[in-house]
């Protein structure tokens, strides 16, 4: 063998052993996920430990029935049970297991008077996490009566951080979309996942996947210009009065046969992607209008076990008083991406206020 070959084989096989062995501590754990038989469903690996760097910094313990960042161990007599709802933001990988916001809640809601405001029942109170990503109302609501056999939950929290979440309840009867996230994991990334090839699996999503949808990047090895492709860069037509409205009776619709259906009561938290402030400060939202109807039907409803709390003028509050946006990193854009630990406190603190019986749709939570 030359000497020049050698040398290039060394330099490539010495740094992909050091990118390797560095994987593990820069890059994004490799998520494994088996079926849990409590739930009937599929559910983060129980025990594993999860790293997440692309967005924030954080180590998460995967608990019992893939509860991310709380293990409930044994439910004791008489404490209550409260389950959060959601997706990524919910189960918050960005943050670590004492910032995210089961952890903030449950500390908020302790009966001893120095931690926190005592919740009206003056019992202990357990709070459960049910985030995962990519996951909307219609996931949960399938998934609820599972839990509420098993948990007997007094209320259920969803946290709805965008609308198009919720408005997937409309289309209960249409089939949930297949993922990766729905399936258990194959022997392969089981495989990789014990060999810690974190490196690997970067390589290869940056090489093959579009990063912005997680769909198949389209390669092209032809000569000339690059062909790009628009697919999906489309405007969202704009929703009719009369079919807001009509969304917002279905949803509510729907909702009422939910907790008929698991004898429990709801509380929907929402909280969008507010307030911006690259291009210029804003706290609009693209769904205010879809918002207000959905309210404005749901005040009509007068339901005793629905309860709605918006979270917008928390977060705006955030910021104007201190400086502090509800979502976004060191590592990412100011106001954008997932909810960091301001935003889980904010969030945790109006959960808790509801819950302690303070007046809902008109918070000022306290600091």
């Amino acid at each position: 063998m030359s000497p020049t070959l050698r040398n290039w084989l060394i330099g490539l096989l010495g740094s992909w052993a050091v990118l390797w062995a560095l994987g593990p501590l820069l890059f994004d754990s490799i998520l494994v996920r088996s079926f849990d038989d409590d739930l009937q469903t599929v559910t983060l690996h129980p025990g594993m430990t999860v790293r997440w760097t692309s967005e924030g910094w954080g180590l998460t313990r995967i608990g019992s029935n893939g509860l991310a960042g709380c293990e409930p161990l044994t439910i004791l007599p008489g404490e209550d049970v409260i389950v959060l709802w959601g997706d990524s933001q919910v189960e918050g990988f960005c943050v670590p297991d004492d910032r995210k916001l089961v952890a903030q809640a449950e500390g908020l809601a302790r009966p001893s008077g120095s931690a926190g405001v005592a919740y009206q029942s003056g019992r202990a109170t357990r709070f459960l996490s049910l985030g995962r990503s990519g996951t909307d109302a219609k996931d949960w609501s399938r998934l609820m009566p599972a839990v509420q056999r098993k948990w007997d939950a007094k209320w259920h929290v969803w946290v709805i951080t965008q609308w198009s979440d919720l408005q997937a309840l409309a289309d209960f009867e249409q089939p949930i979309e297949e993922s990766s996230s729905r399936k258990p994991s194959p022997p392969w990334v089981r495989n990789l996942a014990a060999v810690r090839a974190e490196t690997l699996v970067r390589a290869a999503r940056r090489t093959f996947l579009v990063s912005q949808t997680g769909q198949w990047r389209r390669l092209q090895f032809g000569m000339g210009p690059r062909q790009v492709s628009h697919h999906g860069d489309h405007d969202v037509p704009e929703t009719s009065v009369e079919g807001v409205e009509g969304v917002a009776g279905t949803l509510i619709g729907r909702l009422r046969e939910l907790t008929d259906e698991v004898d429990s009561k709801l509380l929907m938290v929402y909280a969008p992607a507010v307030p911006r402030i690259l291009g210029g400060y804003s706290d609009l939202d693209r769904d205010d209008e879809s918002f207000a109807a959905f309210s404005r039907n749901l005040d009509l409803a007068a339901d005793e076990r629905l309860a709605l709390v918006d979270a917008r003028e928390a977060f705006i509050d955030l910021w104007t008083s201190q400086r502090m946006l509800a979502r976004g990193f060191h590592n990412g854009l100011p106001g954008y991406g997932h909810l960091n630990e301001h935003g889980n406190r904010v969030l945790a603190q109006l959960i808790v206020n509801v819950l302690s019986g303070v007046q809902l749709r008109s918070i000022d939570p306290e600091r």
